[in-house]
């Protein structure tokens, strides 16, 4: 009998975090099921010369607290977003998907910390 295959995200994407394989589409798909949240992006971040998970978000409010909270419990701590920037939209290309650099660029480049 032959398995089936599932494509949850481009190799490109997985973040590296202590030898530990993070898939930015499981995490966005969490943080997504916050009532809170209208949209957002995982991406690599720099913070302090060190890579780290970031996410960008769409809220009417600051929910970082609530994000952390709701993530705990579903996700291995590495897995956890370390840096959140909230933004009124997220960059996306002319196909509609999220243009990472632009996402990495924002997170890099933000000078709030966590």
């Amino acid at each position: 009998m032959f398995g089936e295959i599932h494509v949850v995200g481009r190799i490109d994407d997985v973040i590296i975090c202590d030898a530990h394989k993070v898939y930015p589409s499981d995490v966005e798909r969490l943080i997504m099921k916050n009532p809170s949240i209208s949209d957002c992006a995982v991406n690599r971040c720099l913070l302090n010369g060190s890579e780290i998970v970031g996410c960008l978000y769409v809220s009417e409010a600051e929910c970082v607290i609530d994000i952390v909270r709701w993530l705990k419990n579903k996700l291995l701590q590495y897995e956890i977003p370390k840096k959140f920037v909230r933004v009124k939209t997220i960059p996306r290309n002319s196909r509609g998907k999220v243009d990472r650099t632009k996402v990495f660029n924002i997170l890099s480049n933000d000078d709030t910390k966590g």
